[in-house]
């Protein structure tokens, strides 16, 4: 990932900013709203336990600690995914999150608390890091 900073430092324009984007490596919370109360019914799995967020991470500050770039701005946001039925939310996984599950301890809530409403929906919460940096 340094290597592909190192590119963008020779690339990126004069006066040019880099804006980095990536979840911040929490598990996000499955959440199931059932009318206008909402329940937590567990969290998103990744088969490598989020690794490659804080190799994200690594790789901007040794950038900055070797004095290609340096933080303008940092801050965080949190992206949420809507989804209606338990197979939209695999559906979703399947196409677009390769590596994340959730448990059958999950799924069983999300279940449960679905059954309860008539009006309900799952919903993932990451939270997203996002950095603009200057090159120096």
């Amino acid at each position: 990932m340094v290597h592909a900073l190192e590119a963008v430092h020779r690339l990126l324009a004069p006066g040019g900013l880099l804006i980095d984007l990536h979840p911040s490596g929490e598990p996000p919370p499955v959440v199931v709203r059932a009318g206008t109360a909402e329940h937590l019914a567990g969290w998103v799995e990744e088969e490598d336990d989020y690794r490659e967020y804080e190799l994200a991470t690594a790789a901007l500050d040794t950038a900055v600690a070797r004095g290609l770039f340096r933080f303008v701005r940092h801050s965080a946001f949190t992206f949420a995914t809507y989804t209606d039925t338990i197979d939209d939310l695999l559906c979703f996984f399947a196409l677009d999150w390769h590596d994340a599950s959730v448990s059958p301890q999950t799924l069983g809530n999300i279940e449960n608390w679905q059954r309860t409403a008539v009006d309900s929906e799952i919903i993932v919460r990451e939270i997203v890091s996002i950095s603009a940096l200057t090159p120096r």
